[in-house]
């Protein structure tokens, strides 16, 4: 170097001389050669024209000599030799590159046999430049290498590619990484692509523990980002349905299941970019009408609400409407409803078509024009769903409130009513995904179509339960007659019978829904889909999930209910002891209070959710708590000041001063103003002065102020959880009381199949009531009849469920027989923000913050791209001008020469000989 620098000519020998131990590159020591020294030297001066390399290239240093290194693998010892090209993409460093690839311009030779150029491993190809650049984590050498036509699909021996190294590795920051990703999908490079090494894809690879991939930018990885034409200008386009190595179809909602599964800000993010990109739509609609659409779906509602609410709302379209002149969609409908207007009306048809050449089915607003029909249908009964989907307002009605401006969109997913979609939103903790359109037309569509049904019929079961156990609390216990008691017994016993019987069944339900999941789960093959296995629904159907509050509250219920009808049929139709009439009220009561809980689910009584929602908060729990404590503690130290060990007196005493200012109670608890003697105990009256102000100064005006802040925090999603009850409690209705699926299409073929069912309920009913009108009913009699009415019960309510909706399949699928779509009929001013715009402003912020933040970065990068760009044409441009000038001086110089050729005087033996004439010249060499 300092021979180079001080202009001193190296001969052949020293340029090509192996240097041993010259330095050290990917934690190994190499042997190379000058210019391979260069190389380091330049990057570690970091030179930004590489003059070092550049001196030793002029010198005719051998642009392809080679370095080496040992490699110990598997107990053997192996030399590879690479190239000067490998060094400088390894290490990042982008001018090396282009100086080495100019100087083999230079030489004649083709530089893509440079930039592709293979290190030899005992002899055979081990990798390229590229491989060495992804490895080393440099976004700047990969683009370059991409841009001079290296090749991102090459492998190196153990089959990776460059993409694999990439997601491995990436020391980048997340501009850069969002850059090289896509620059490598641009140039072809294939995300469905396994190693030989670990057999896996690049998604996999970089969502392993020791990968420093960003977790957020996963979905660049994604095989379905390559096929969406957003992928960096058409990486794939909307025809390329398949990865190109594994032929797998690409599926985006396959990838945003899987990525869920790793990273649920990098699932979102994908979800993003599909609703973003148009060409990608499609695609979507085609993947969610296959055959486990609904299940995926149910997955990502589980894993990513936010992706897959962005997924429903891209899938909630315009349906085709068959005759637009004679039976258009309505654009202005009645949305009458009690005690509320409402706010959409749902329908779910199997009325669809696929034209030719299309992949999917459309819904279709159908209309056969051949028929003379008028306004109300009456020659298509068939169709006359539509007059309930878009209600016509009556003639003088047009002008109402409830008459106003409506859009009809219909959900590209079949058959999205599955208890699976059901289960996922009563588990979510994302409340504002019920603020979606489609999310609210899918728990009012299965609620009001069917679940109330039952629900109206189980509620009054319940009232009747609640009034029999009244009438026998209230009633005169000494006169009641036998059978008037027997009949009371029975249908008690019923009721519990019943709700016994639902619980186990919804129980038994759960458990076999989660091991047909798990077993499916089991038997997933990764080659079904070229990636990893997506998380399984059968987390959803975890037997503990079963054990919620209210079931909880059903248990006691049923608990409390069962001692109370054992007691009183061990002591007869005689009156109650204190014992069972403590059991009587505390069941009452109990049930009472189900029958209250269960008005949250109905439009009137939706507030009650807030105010169950907010007693049992956090907050309110743990300041329950911090009053639980002090009251124990005032409690126990005033037991010691009276020296009283029983402290149950003394804390009713407390209860009765503390929480309502009772005086007698406080005089018995020291103060009392005593004027006769003068023996008032000092401690205990401070202590009791101080319980008194702490409790209800402090403590509960703090209770009530924070219960105020979370019940208006909560009011703002009341109805949000109002929705959320709602599909819990269509969850459970559909496991414990729909006990009966029929092998029907319509629900006209339905009812033929059922009217004997309600026949033997009736029966039930009738000798269930008729056994306690029997002279001589005793004990025997109140076991028939409640058996009997329970049975009549269970009928009843599983008959109320039955739809086609549900229909029986000999291949055990859930659903319809003909695939059936959820069509949504909504208010033309519904906005999603009205439920959650306050209540979500920091998540609004932190969504803009990161939006913003994205755009800088892509700013940015296409700054640097640009940059890179202009610099590059600046030094070809300068390049050309100092070869321009080369060749104008070239020029000029030649031009002297002739001139002073053509200006030398003539000799003076040949005086008359004549003389050029300098107006035959050209002007410049006169002058």
């Amino acid at each position: 170097m300092e021979s180079l620098s001080a202009g001193k000519s190296l001969s052949g020998e020293e340029l090509e001389e192996e240097l041993p131990a010259l330095l050290r590159y990917k934690g190994r020591t190499i042997t190379g050669r000058l210019l391979h020294f260069a190389i380091a030297k330049s990057h570690h001066d970091e030179e930004p024209d590489a003059s070092t390399v550049l001196s030793v290239l002029k010198a005719r240093a051998d642009v392809h000599g080679t370095a080496s290194y040992i490699r110990h693998s598997n107990g053997t010892t192996q030399r590879n030799d690479l190239q000067g090209i490998h060094i400088a993409a390894g290490l990042g460093y982008v001018p090396a590159m282009q100086v080495l690839v100019q100087r083999s311009v230079e030489l004649g030779e083709d530089p893509l046999e440079l930039v592709n150029a293979n290190c030899l491993l005992a002899g055979r190809p081990f990798y390229k430049p590229i491989h060495d650049a992804a490895f080393a984590g440099s976004r700047e050498a990969i683009c370059w290498l991409l841009e001079n036509s290296a090749d991102p699909t090459a492998t190196n021996a153990d089959g990776t590619t460059a993409l694999h190294f990439y997601a491995k590795k990436c020391p980048d920051r997340e501009s850069d990484v969002d850059m090289a990703v896509r620059s490598l999908l641009h140039h072809k490079a294939q995300l469905g692509t396994r190693d030989k090494k670990e057999e896996k894809t690049p998604l996999e690879l970089a969502a392993t523990d020791d990968s420093q991939f960003p977790r957020r930018l996963l979905h660049l990885l994604a095989p379905s980002f390559q096929s969406s034409s957003f992928a960096d200008d058409g990486a794939g386009g909307e025809g390329d349905s398949k990865t190109s190595q594994g032929g797998h179809r690409a599926s985006f909602l396959k990838d945003l299941c899987v990525l869920s599964g790793l990273n649920t800000t990098s699932a979102n993010q994908l979800a993003r970019h599909i609703s973003d990109d148009a060409g990608s739509h499609k695609r979507v609609r085609s993947d969610a009408q296959e055959h486990n659409a609904v299940d995926l779906l149910a997955s990502l509602i589980h894993m990513a609400p936010e992706a897959a609410a962005d997924m429903l709302q891209l899938l909630a379209v315009k349906p085709r409407v068959k005759d637009p002149g004679r039976h258009p969609i309505r654009t202005r409908a009645s949305m009458w409803g009690f005690p509320y207007w409402k706010r959409l009306r749902c329908a779910y048809q199997a009325d669809c078509e696929r034209d030719e050449g299309e992949v999917f089915s459309w819904p279709v607003w159908k209309f056969d024009s051949t028929k003379q029909d008028d306004r109300d249908l009456q020659n298509q009964p068939e169709l006359r769903w539509h007059l309930d989907l878009v209600q016509r307002p009556e003639d003088d009605a047009d002008k109402r409130e409830y008459v106003v401006d409506v859009d009809t969109t219909v959900l590209l997913v079949p058959n999205i009513l599955d208890i699976d979609i059901f289960m996922a939103l009563a588990q979510t903790r994302h409340g504002r995904i019920f603020a979606r359109l489609p999310v609210q037309g899918i728990v009012g569509c299965l609620w009001e179509g069917l679940v109330v049904r039952a629900f109206a019929l189980l509620l009054l079961l319940n009232v009747l339960d609640a009034v029999v156990m009244v009438c026998w609390g209230l009633g005169d216990q000494q006169e009641v007659s036998r059978s008037l008691w027997s009949l009371r017994w029975s249908i008690l016993a019923s009721g519990m019978v019943r709700d016994v019987v639902n619980m186990a069944w919804c129980f038994s339900a759960y458990c076999a829904k989660q091991r047909d999941h798990y077993r499916a789960f089991s038997g997933w093959s990764s080659d079904s889909c070229g990636l990893q296995r997506p998380p399984g629904l059968h987390v959803l159907w975890r037997p503990q999930n079963f054990f919620t509050n209210t079931v909880l509250f059903d248990m006691s219920l049923q608990v409390s209910k069962g001692l109370f009808l054992w007691q009183a049929r061990l002591a007869g139709a005689v009156a109650l002891d204190m014992y069972q009439q403590s059991l009587l009220t505390t069941t009452t009561i109990m049930e009472l209070f189900r029958i209250f809980y269960s008005l949250r689910l109905t439009s009137a009584g939706r507030k009650i959710n807030t105010i169950f929602a907010a007693c049992l908060s956090g907050a309110i729990f743990e300041m329950l708590l911090v009053t639980f404590l002090f009251f124990f503690s005032v409690c126990l130290a005033f037991s010691m000041l009276t020296g009283v060990s029983g402290t149950s007196v003394i804390g009713l005493f407390m209860y009765r001063g503390l929480l309502f200012g009772d005086g007698s109670a406080l005089d018995e608890m020291g103060l009392e103003m005593n004027h006769k003697d003068n023996d008032q105990h000092t401690v205990r009256t401070f202590v009791m002065v101080l319980a008194t102000l702490l409790f209800n100064v402090v403590l509960m005006n703090l209770t009530t102020a924070i219960y105020s802040a979370e019940y208006d925090r909560l009011e703002k999603e009341a109805e949000l959880i109002f929705l959320q009850e709602r599909a819990k409690c269509c969850c459970e209705l559909l496991l414990g009381v729909q006990k009966f699926r029929f092998a029907c299409e319509d629900d006209a073929g339905l009812w033929l199949r059922v009217r004997r069912l309600w026949a033997v309920a009736c029966a039930c009913v009738a000798a269930g009531g008729l056994q306690h009108l029997l002279p001589g009913a005793g004990g025997g009699s109140c076991l028939a009849g409640a058996g009997l009415l329970a049975l009549a019960q269970i009928l009843a309510l599983a008959l109320r469920l039955q739809s086609h909706w549900f229909a029986w399949h000999e291949s055990e699928e859930e659903g319809p027989i003909q695939p059936h779509f959820l069509w949504i009929c909504a208010r033309g001013d519904y906005n999603e923000e009205q439920f959650s715009a306050e209540l979500d402003k920091s998540a609004v912020e932190q969504l803009v913050d990161e939006r913003t933040q994205q755009l800088t970065e892509n700013v940015n990068a296409q700054i640097k791209r640009m940059d890179a760009k202009v610099g590059k044409l600046t030094r070809a441009m300068d390049d050309r001008f100092h070869r321009i000038d080369a060749a104008v001086g070239k020029v000029l110089r030649a031009q002297q020469n002739l001139a002073r050729a053509l200006n030398e005087e003539p000799p003076t033996s040949t005086p008359e000989a004549p003389t050029s004439n300098p107006r035959s010249l050209p002007r410049s060499f006169t002058s």
